[in-house]
């Protein structure tokens, strides 16, 4: 499924998508180095400038390779409704360099979670900023 792009009328570009990868399978990696190159400060052992963010996004690699075969089961669960998809709007209302706005649900069955995907895609085009899904958790 690829990811949908919405305008809302407050100016505002979100693009909504469901995610493929569950949070423990994403490289942990890849957030610490953008970090080191939006904000150059030292935030921590894997992140910033640090020194670490190199082998924060080798590890993050690493951990990918290693779960990914993982993913056929996750796929199979999550089709079963015995594990939740996660559907994310994002959009970045200073521009690139600042933060994002992130709006996280956690849903159950794939047509449930197509189903809350067209309903979050039509309130934000509505202008709606932070939408209640039926059928969705949200996630803070």
């Amino acid at each position: 499924m690829s990811a949908r792009r919405v305008s809302a009328p407050n100016n505002l570009e979100w693009t909504v998508k469901r995610q493929l990868l569950s949070d423990w399978m994403r490289p942990l990696g890849l957030e610490a180095a953008s970090r080191q190159h939006t904000r150059g400060t030292a935030d921590g052992l894997m992140g910033g400038s640090s020194g670490w963010s190199g082998l924060a996004v080798l590890f993050g690699l690493l951990w990918t390779t290693v779960t990914m075969p993982l993913l056929p089961i996750v796929l199979l669960l999550r089709r079963r409704g015995l594990l939740p998809w996660t559907i994310t709007a994002v959009t970045r209302p200073w521009g690139r360099r600042g933060p994002a706005t992130v709006l996280r649900y956690h849903v159950r069955g794939k047509i449930e979670a197509d189903q809350a995907l067209g309903h979050l895609v039509e309130r934000l085009e509505h202008g709606d900023g932070a939408p209640v899904v039926p059928g969705a958790e949200r996630i803070l």
